[in-house]
């Protein structure tokens, strides 16, 4: 008797779905700070379901688990084997700095500062032709899928007044999906190259956005400070942090989000978002993006060394066919060294990114082609 009990037990703690309708909180463990926007959930038989953490980091789990997976592109992941706490902590890879304190007003000295670097960056950023070996990670979780895609290889970067041409040479493409049905995904990678934050500052972005001190900041360095930026026209909803060194005239590393009306605003147009809301009933109620961008100084030069992608789009239709809630989140990074160029290396041509577009042009379908026939290994899960 005592037996088919121990055995009766077992299989209910290693054999049985945990229960669902479990809410709980992210923590930062060092910072203890909430945690926004963290993927939380379960694959399963070939099949993924998730949800994800809100601006308090909290979520609810309505769905049965053996095993829920919580990760985060700043944090290190968490499995959950058995039920959930009512608090869990998460491990940040990185030191995070979550506390801003700012004075009122906008110091003198920023300003000059910023149009200095503005009119010196061309000849210090990651000017002319530039190879880099990369590591490039992308994972796309959703409410009903996940997928993710690895590549590694060479990186081409020209950028003089014409603006940035990126272009890659890859090696194999891993990608991980319930079946070997999905492609190469290299559009995080487009959106983080072509999205630098040293290329996008020019005198318009100084015109649209304040700057103050983080005096919260510390630095054995005096000569490195930190800046916050805001939107006067969106808010909060267009800010972010750079690190400066003030005696060299550099930027160390920035920080940067938007929400949902700015990115409404500048990453479709009307036209398409009218179509799609007519076909589906589809309305965005929540577009978050966030890069992050570290540069290595060598000499009076920069390059950028690290980028950190995250994307959070929410939306809702009453459509009988599409009635519901959906989510999508994305995190990507790209780890770049500074190489030699090979001559033997074939490149193929970054198109520019976009996320809403219904016309493509010739060249920019032919550059995806081959980047979709590059060698492939496909990992089931």
């Amino acid at each position: 008797m005592k037996q088919i009990l121990f055995y009766a037990i077992a299989n209910v703690l290693l054999g049985v779905n945990i229960a669902a309708q479990n809410t709980c909180v992210l923590f930062d463990r060092t910072n203890n700070a909430p945690v926004a926007y963290a993927n939380v959930y379960k694959s399963e038989e070939k099949t993924i379901i998730g949800t994800v953490s809100d601006e308090n980091g909290s979520f609810t789990i309505d769905f049965e688990y053996k095993q829920l997976n919580i990760s985060h592109i700043n944090y290190e992941s968490v499995v959950i084997d058995g039920t959930l706490n009512d608090t869990i902590y998460l491990v940040p890879k990185v030191g995070i700095l979550n506390e801003v304190v700012v004075k009122s007003g906008e110091p003198s000295w920023i300003r000059p500062f910023m149009k200095r670097f503005i009119r010196e960056n061309k000849k210090r950023y990651s000017q002319g032709v530039i190879h880099f070996d990369y590591d490039y990670v992308s994972r796309n979780v959703s409410d009903s899928s996940g997928y993710w895609f690895e590549s590694d290889g060479k990186i081409r970067i020209q950028n003089d007044n014409k603006g940035i041409i990126c272009k890659i040479s890859p090696n194999l493409g891993i990608i991980h999906y319930k079946d070997s049905t999905a492609g190469c995904d290299f559009s995080n990678m487009k959106r983080m190259l072509y999205n630098d934050f040293v290329d996008l500052l020019d005198d318009k972005f100084l015109k649209k956005h304040s700057f103050m001190e983080n005096d919260a900041f510390v630095s054995e360095n005096k000569n490195i400070i930190q800046l916050l930026f805001k939107s006067t026209k969106y808010g909060d909803g267009d800010k972010g942090l750079i690190t400066v060194d003030t005696a060299r005239c550099l930027i160390l590393s920035a920080k940067r989000e938007t929400g949902l009306d700015y990115n409404l605003n500048t990453n479709t147009d009307g036209v398409t978002r009218s179509s799609i809301r007519l076909a589906t009933g589809y309305r965005y109620t929540r577009w978050f993006v966030s890069i992050e961008t570290l540069y290595r100084t060598d000499g009076e030069n920069a390059y950028p060394e690290d980028y950190k992608y995250k994307m959070l789009i929410c939306s809702e239709s009453d459509k009988e066919k599409y009635k519901g809630t959906r989510f999508e989140s994305v995190e990507s990074s790209i780890c770049l060294k500074t190489s030699p160029d090979n001559k033997e290396n074939k490149y193929i041509e970054l198109p520019k990114p976009w996320y809403m577009k219904i016309i493509v042009s010739k060249e920019e379908r032919l550059n995806e082609e081959k980047l979709q026939a590059i060698p492939k290994k496909y990992v089931l899960y």
